[in-house]
């Protein structure tokens, strides 16, 4: 009879401890199902020097972001004690995760689906006062715009996204943004300073995770093509760089030619420069007016035990430019946002 009673008691773990496992099994497989894209704020040398994405190390740090047991990460990869290990200190001796109550928890800001509806949501706050400083700024800012040579010959309305979001908030504006507000050096890791984040996409969307713009520059040696956008490595955007440096290099052996692209030199740079500068300011006051609640949306977070309130607030602003950019969309102040914009430098 006890036999009996033991053999029932032993099945019936066995079906409850494989019924936990699947469950968690298929947990994991959810929080890994959709894509995430690795993003970077960095300058000159200061970049990763391993790649992530191999070895499953970036899924490691998404499932440490959710809070995921090590035991069910381990049992998930069907990791041995060695090989799990061997993973961990590759990521500790990059700085990628730090060790936190008996557990590791990312050191690069992994931002799930949910994580970023609760930024925006947040972002909100600020998306009107800035807009409104854009709009008070517009005469100064078309004034300026129509002195660059550069442009001279492409409306405004076409060059609207460069403008608006790439020079007012983004690629001419974020150093303003991290010397004046945030005013520390980007975070260290191995002797480099630079931002790490790992974003969640929607599995087929067209464009990049959160919809946030951002530049892509490809050097050539006497040149460097960029374009800015949300779905700059689509098929289609990668053939329009194409057709745009085929223009390029035919101007070169035919200055009388045509091409509807800027092409920006230094003295651009600081005229852009200084579009740029008429909002920095009173852009860096909504913040400082604001910092209380800034810091209230990190100290609530799952960030707060895992990143410096200076990365969180990089990529809240990310996020915040990003809502910026299509509200001026829906005002008429940028025209095709859709359409990413390319422009060159000049060696």
């Amino acid at each position: 009879m006890k036999t009996a009673i033991f053999l029932f008691c032993l099945f019936n773990f066995c079906v409850l401890f494989n019924l936990v496992h699947a469950q968690n099994n298929e947990k994991i497989t959810q929080l890994l199902l959709n894509p995430h894209e690795s993003k970077m704020i960095s300058r000159g040398d200061n970049h990763p020097e391993i790649d992530l994405s191999i070895d499953s190390l970036d899924k490691i740090l998404i499932l440490l972001h959710h809070r995921i047991e090590i035991k069910e990460i381990k049992n998930y990869f069907r990791l041995s004690d060695q090989k799990f290990r061997s993973k961990i200190d590759i990521l500790k001796n990059n700085a990628f995760i730090k060790e936190y109550n008996n557990t590791y928890l990312p050191t690069v800001m992994v931002i799930g689906l949910n994580d970023g509806v609760i930024m925006k949501s947040n972002a909100e706050i600020f998306a009107t006062p800035i807009i409104n400083l854009i709009e008070n700024k517009n005469n100064e800012i078309k004034n300026k715009y129509f002195q660059i040579k550069a442009f001279e010959k492409i409306p405004l309305d076409t060059a609207s996204l460069f403008i608006y979001s790439n020079v007012l908030l983004d690629n001419w504006q974020i150093n303003n943004v991290e010397k004046l507000f945030l005013k520390k050096p980007r975070t260290e890791r191995h002797g480099k300073n630079y931002y790490m984040s790992l974003h969640e996409k929607e599995i087929n969307s067209p464009i990049e995770s959160f919809g946030i713009y951002g530049n892509q520059a490809i050097s050539k040696k006497d040149y460097v093509v960029c374009i800015y956008g949300n779905s700059r490595y689509t098929e289609y955007s990668q053939k329009r760089i194409k057709k745009a440096e085929k223009d390029y290099l035919n101007l070169i052996n035919h200055p009388s030619q045509k091409i509807n692209y800027p092409i920006i030199d230094s003295l651009s740079t600081q005229q852009l420069s200084e579009i740029a500068s008429l909002i920095t300011d009173d852009l860096v006051k909504i913040f400082e007016n604001r910092k209380e609640e800034l810091h209230k949306f990190f100290i609530e977070s799952k960030y707060s035990e895992e990143i410096t309130f200076e990365e969180y607030f990089i990529w809240f602003y990310h996020i915040l430019y990003t809502l910026v950019t299509n509200k001026l969309t829906e005002k008429k102040i940028i025209y095709n946002p859709n359409i990413n914009y390319i422009y060159f430098y000049k060696n």
